[in-house]
């Protein structure tokens, strides 16, 4: 694995992240303070390398706090739909408040220790990474589940209302088409996140086999936890 930049003044090898040369000081690129987030997630789509690119740059993490609260109530609001689903229970018997708690308290710690495992096995390479930069990029691949709760859920309850929230009748059954389509969308969601979880990863390394296995490591982790969260 190798992602460094060589000062084109001194030809010495520098971390990706920096933006002057520790060696001459001589200014390697733009500094970027902040993070856009209109602009970045419009970049997440059109190109998540560089998306990332610009988030492991940015001095300024940004918006890191505000993406997690709103992926961890739409993943607490996944592991009741699945709570549903596989142990045939109503909406009222799920603690939501209680395993919002959980989900926050996991996934804030499956994050740190995550970002702590990438720093510890990059640190022997070329692509030397920071915990705040591995942690940021691991937070951004979560944006999916942020935009689902603030576009596609709306619709959902729009639709279906409080049937959105019920298996008798289900909403395959009120409203066939539009539930699998709404499935359909759910289902992009998950693997938008788990392709930026592989993307994340490949742009702190520049590395596409460690990038997929980390990523899908780091996805299979989330969802794991989640379905244990939905069977308790």
């Amino acid at each position: 694995m190798k992602n460094i930049q060589i000062c084109k003044s001194c030809g010495a090898e520098n971390p990706f992240y920096v933006s002057i040369c520790k060696k001459c000081n001589f200014i390697l690129r733009d500094k970027i303070v902040n993070i856009d987030l209109w602009s970045e997630i419009g970049r997440l789509v059109e190109n998540p390398a560089n998306a990332f690119r610009t988030i492991i740059q940015s001095e300024h993490k940004n918006f890191v706090i505000s993406i997690i609260l709103f992926a961890v109530i739409k993943l607490t609001m996944d592991s009741a739909f699945l709570s549903m689903l596989v142990l045939k229970s109503k909406f009222t018997n799920f603690n939501f408040f209680p395993n919002l708690i959980l989900v926050l308290i996991f996934l804030v710690a499956a994050l740190l220790i995550y970002s702590l495992f990438i720093k510890v096995i990059t640190d022997p390479t070329k692509a030397k990474t920071r915990l705040k930069d591995n942690l940021a990029v691991l937070v951004y691949s979560l944006i999916p589940h942020s935009l689902a709760l603030c576009i596609i859920f709306p619709i959902e309850i729009a639709v279906f209302g409080g049937n959105a929230f019920s298996t008798n009748p289900s909403p395959f059954l009120l409203k066939p088409t539009l539930a699998y389509i709404l499935s359909g969308f759910e289902l992009l969601i998950i693997i938008w996140s788990v392709f930026l979880g592989v993307v994340a990863l490949y742009s702190q390394t520049r590395s596409k086999i460690f990038g997929f296995i980390t990523g899908l490591i780091f996805n299979a982790l989330i969802f794991g936890g989640l379905y244990l969260i939905a069977m308790t």
